[in-house]
Formats: structure tokens, C-alpha cells, sequence
């Protein structure tokens, strides 16, 4: 800015100086002095221009700094924050340029333009308080973007002047130019090797170009991680509640893995993966952050541990014993135990028995549960198949076990295996055993022997099918006419008859 100054000189000060000159030309004379002339009194008038100064830089610097350690995500503000002096006292623009070329000025005072249009951002004009020009990246900026500042009063009619550039002043060394973009990683597929059993790892799997573009000041890492809700905290940069995996921080294709407890309901499971960099943005590419990735656990049939099986008699110990007061019929109370495991849980995953039924079948050893299996089989001397059990409570969905026990009766005729020969008993050395058969709720089944098996011991009855031998009347000294009776046997062992009578 430049200002004209003019000032009035009073008559009496013009008119002293003019006496005091004549008198100095005429002192040195000598003879009279002649009569001083009269002199008429003006005005002068003067001007002074003070010219427009180039302002001066007292800070320019990026808040918060943005470098390759703390880069600016997309889409998020990359603050020029600067301040200048300004001597004529002016407003002053903050221009920050993609190009250190002089910037051109305007004739109105208005903010100059950077040239070919290379500027990441202006502020308004301000006088000589701190102020903030603002940029903004988006998906297609470079990582690593160079800036030269410039600092432009707004003097009009073609005197405005600029800084010379400055890439940084009065901050720290991280933020001065360049600024640093931190662009999303790009995911590019995703998938699972599901299903699986319980007790089996489950793996998810990306590929070399699931990876970050970034490589200024080093590669960026990134990580997947698989989330048990459709949430994502982007201030920690976790899942909102439980997550099901994360991998290690990698350079590209991440991968992670959920061990499935042993003990696990099958059912799909939901699943949600989210890919991150090591500064927290989140992925963009064929893969949205928050896709399921649902992985189920397959079904799997119960089984029953051998040594948990127990053939019991009706008082819970010792050999199988039929009782005298079911003879010739069956005697109840009969029972056989077990223990049923389902690493799909005792629990169903709708709620409910996952085990839905089970049976036993209890059999002579050499019967074998192949001859002994369906009701078809049935045989009172040595096959009783299909007996219903009933089923414990479930302890809840992680507990595997659950107890049956299977209610069942002797028919007197059963076969003994008690003795050392085969005095003592036809099948001596053979041993009653018990199966067990649980069946689940998607059907499939385990079926188990007992390993050890119990005796069943002898039960000797018999029984004559009339209460009175018919010989009628014998004179006394006189044999009677032949009479028959039929004697049959009640119990489990045969007999060889001796009858005599009076």
C-alpha cells in the first residue's frame, strides 16, 4: 500500500526566511542600506509515497502432522495451519500449492491462483492471526504429496506481493512436506473350509492380492479379523464384542484359524470379517468390510464308552438271578447303565435332547449283537432286543455326557452260563453281554458292547401239569395199572426225571 502526505508551511515562517536571506546578500555592503523590499507570502505543498512490503512468514506447518508414521486416512482432513506478518498492515491469504513454480498474483487483491491449478487449498483472506487451510483426501490421491505455501497480501491495483515459499516453518521435521496418504487396503476374496466337526480347526482365507497399496516409509501390514457380530469399534479397532479369530499383521494375503471347542452344537455359526490396516482404515475392493463369513459345525453321532456299560441284576450286584417267585414267567428289575458322550452337546441346538432315543440289547455271548439286533431276533433263551432306556438331564449346551438306564425282565428259560463244565451248564463258558445304542436328532447313531459282561445263573424249577397221579383203587398186595403225569420244567436248567411216589 502506498499514502501521499501533504503539508502547509504558515506565511510568517516563509516570510522570516526570506528577510533573513536579503539581509545576508546585503550585509557585506557598504554605504547606506537601502530599503528593504516587500515580499508576499505562499503556500507549499508535499507529498511523500510509502511503498507495499512483502509479507513475512512466522509459521506453516500440517496439525496434525501427517507422515508416513502418522499418515492422513481418505477422506479425512489433512490442517495447513500458518501465520504472517504483514508490515503494511494488510489481510493475507494462505495458499498452499502442488508446485513450487511463482505463484500468480491478481490485480483486485483477491487470492491468487496457484499455477495450472495445482493447489491442495486456500484459506481466506486474514489479517495477522494463525489460519487453517484445509485438504481433504480422497480414494485416488497418491500416497506422498509435496506442498509449497505461500503467504499473499490483498493489496489491489497490481501491488500485491507473496512470500517466497516455505515448506515448513515453526513445527516439528514430520510436519512439513510432504503430507502422507494413507490409502484402504484392498480386499479382494474371502473364504472358509467349513464345514467342520468339533474339535477341528476351522481356517479363513484371503489371497496375494488381499494386500495395502501404501509403500512410502515401508510396506503397510494388515490384518483380518473375524467378528461374532456385524459391528466394528473404529476407535479400538476391534469387534464389538467376541470375535472368532484375528490373524498376524502381514503385507498381504492374511489368513486365521478358530480351534471349535470339543464340545460344540451343530448349527451355523455367524461370522463377519473385517480388514484393517496397521492405522486402523478399513479395506474397501471386491470384499466389503462386514461380510459373512458363516462357517457351520457338522453333526456327529454319540457314542458310549465300553467301561461305562454295566448289565446289573434286579439288586444291582452279582450274577443275573431269576426269582422263584416268577417262575415260569419273567422276572423284572433287570437293568442296564451307560454313559452317552455327543461332542454335539447333550443339548440341542433348538433346545431339547440332542440324543433322542436309545436302546440295549442284551444277548448270550455267542448270540453276538448282529444276531440279536432287531425285535425280529427276539428269543426268550437269549436275545432281548430293543429295550427302551430312558435318558438324564442335560447339563447344559457345553456338557457331552448324558446317563441312560434301560429297564428290562428275564423269561425263566434264559440260559445260564454259570460253572466250570458242561456239567455245571450247557453255555458255562459263555457270559451275558449288553449293547447300547444311541441314536440322535439328526438320526445318526453309535452303538457299543459292554467289555465285560456278567454271568446268569441257574434257576432250577419245575412244575407237574396235574396235582394228582390218577391210579386208582389197588386192593392192598395188588400192583396198579400204569398211570402218566407230565413234569415240566419251570426254570432255566433241564431236568432228568426220578419220580417215585405212595
Amino acid at each position: 500500500m502506498s499514502e501521499k502526505m501533504k503539508k502547509s508551511i504558515p506565511w510568517f515562517v516563509f516570510s522570516a526566511f526570506i528577510l533573513a536571506t536579503v539581509v545576508a546578500l546585503n550585509f557585506g555592503r557598504i554605504g547606506s542600506i537601502p530599503p528593504l523590499s516587500v515580499v508576499k507570502a505562499d503556500v507549499a505543498t508535499t507529498s511523500v509515497t510509502v511503498g507495499n512490503n512483502v509479507p513475512t512468514w512466522q509459521v506453516i506447518y500440517e496439525d496434525p502432522a501427517s507422515s508416513s508414521s502418522t499418515p492422513t486416512n481418505v477422506e479425512s482432513d489433512v490442517n495447513f495451519k500458518g501465520r504472517a506478518d504483514d508490515p503494511n498492515g494488510d489481510n493475507w491469504y494462505l495458499i498452499i500449492c502442488a508446485t513450487s513454480t511463482q505463484i500468480a498474483t491478481t490485480t483486485n487483491g483477491g487470492c491468487p491462483v496457484c499455477p495450472g491449478g495445482l493447489v491442495w487449498a486456500t484459506s481466506t483472506a486474514t489479517d495477522n492471526n494463525t489460519t487453517t487451510a484445509t485438504y481433504t483426501p480422497g480414494e485416488g490421491d497418491v500416497e506422498k504429496n509435496d506442498w509449497w505455501a505461500w503467504a499473499c497480501d490483498n493489496a489491489s491495483g497490481g501491488g500485491q506481493l507473496c512470500t517466497s515459499y516455505s515448506q515448513g516453518i515453526g513445527g516439528s521435521s514430520e510436519a512439513n512436506s510432504p503430507f502422507v496418504v494413507n490409502r484402504r487396503p484392498i480386499f479382494d476374496t474371502l473364504s472358509n473350509d467349513g464345514p467342520k466337526d468339533p474339535d477341528q480347526t476351522v481356517s479363513w482365507n484371503t489371497n496375494v492380492n488381499t494386500s495395502d497399496p501404501d509403500s512410502y516409509g515401508g510396506t503397510d501390514t494388515i490384518k483380518l479379523h473375524i467378528c461374532k457380530t456385524q459391528e466394528w469399534n473404529t476407535t479400538t479397532d476391534t469387534c464389538v464384542g467376541e470375535y472368532w479369530s484375528s490373524s498376524t499383521v502381514v503385507t498381504s494375503d492374511p489368513s486365521c484359524q478358530y480351534n471349535i471347542p470339543s464340545v460344540t452344537q451343530d448349527k451355523t455359526y455367524n461370522a463377519y470379517a473385517w480388514l484393517v490396516d496397521e492405522h486402523g482404515l478399513e479395506a474397501t475392493g471386491t470384499i466389503a468390510v462386514g461380510t459373512a463369513s458363516n462357517y457351520d459345525v457338522n453333526n456327529v453321532a454319540p457314542s458310549i464308552s465300553a467301561a461305562t456299560i454295566q448289565l446289573l441284576d434286579t439288586d444291582g450286584a452279582g450274577y443275573l438271578t431269576l426269582l422263584p417267585a416268577y417262575e415260569e414267567s419273567q422276572t423284572p428289575g433287570f437293568k442296564v447303565k451307560a454313559t452317552i458322550t455327543d461332542n454335539n452337546s447333550c443339548e440341542a441346538a433348538g433346545g431339547g435332547n440332542e440324543i433322542s432315543t436309545v436302546t440295549a440289547y442284551v444277548y448270550r455271548e455267542l448270540i453276538g449283537y448282529s444276531n440279536c439286533s432287531t425285535t425280529g431276533d427276539s428269543n426268550p433263551n437269549n436275545c432281548y432286543p430293543e429295550i427302551s432306556c430312558t435318558i438324564g438331564p442335560c447339563g447344559g449346551p457345553s456338557v457331552s455326557v448324558a446317563t441312560t438306564s434301560c429297564t428290562f425282565s428275564l423269561w425263566f428259560l434264559a440260559d445260564p452260563t454259570v460253572g466250570s463244565n458242561a456239567t455245571d451248564s450247557i453255555w458255562w463258558d459263555e457270559i451275558w453281554l449288553a449293547s447300547v445304542k444311541a441314536t440322535d436328532d439328526d438320526n445318526a447313531s453309535g452303538t457299543t458292547e459292554d467289555s465285560d459282561g456278567t454271568e446268569l445263573d441257574k434257576f432250577e424249577a419245575y412244575d407237574l401239569t396235574t396235582s394228582n397221579i390218577p391210579y386208582g383203587s389197588v386192593p392192598p398186595g395188588n400192583t396198579s395199572n400204569e398211570a402218566t403225569t407230565t413234569i415240566k420244567a419251570t426254570g432255566n436248567v433241564g431236568l432228568d426225571e426220578n419220580i417215585s411216589g405212595v
